[in-house]
């Protein structure tokens, strides 16, 4: 953060549309909290949502 509480150095990128972007799977590890898994779970879920509904390609 620089001045003013304004960000610095923040580039962004163009996004395009895409035909079909299929979730196949959610992979979650054993093993961890009831309460950590939930969320996890429900973080991952938002991301499949997004795939299926949106129809955006996000640069990873």
């Amino acid at each position: 953060m620089g001045e003013n509480k304004q960000l610095t150095g923040k580039t962004t990128e163009s996004q395009r549309v895409v035909s079909g972007c299929p979730v196949t799977a959610i992979l979650i590890l054993y093993g961890l909290p009831r309460l950590l898994t939930g969320s996890i779970m429900a973080h991952e879920m938002m991301h499949a949502y997004l795939r299926l509904n949106v129809k955006l390609v996000w640069c990873m």
